[in-house]
């Protein structure tokens, strides 16, 4: 990567972006319901590698809590009005998948732009 100019502080954030698309892998989620309760409708995701939580967060540099509430949870603003709702598990997983697959695009068209300079 010196050959194309990526050196000291470049470098290293580069390799932090490639160990959380790694690190977002291990993050797995699972029901808020216990399994000996009847599923209801008011199940929700919660993140159940809370290790791999924390790793990660130590990566991004954000809180546990943030990264937590933003892989199960979304957000909807109708006229003006936010109204947050609970994601599924699966629900999570594919928003955890996305996040990693759209911050690894970024990362290659960072790396095509500086060898094609």
């Amino acid at each position: 990567l010196q050959v194309f100019g990526i050196v000291g502080e470049e470098l290293i954030t580069l390799v932090r972006a490639l160990c959380v698309v790694l690190q977002l892998g291990n993050i797995s989620f699972g029901s808020n319901a216990t399994e000996s309760a009847m599923p209801q409708s008011g199940e929700y995701a919660v993140v159940t590698s809370d290790i791999e939580l924390k790793k990660l967060s130590s990566l991004m540099g954000v809180s546990t809590s943030m990264l937590e509430d933003s892989f199960t949870e979304k957000i909807h603003v109708v006229r003006g009005v936010a109204m947050k709702m609970k994601l599924t598990p699966d629900d999570a997983s594919k928003a955890c998948d996305t996040f990693a697959k759209e911050l690894y695009g970024l990362i290659w068209n960072y790396l095509v732009e500086k060898i094609n300079i």
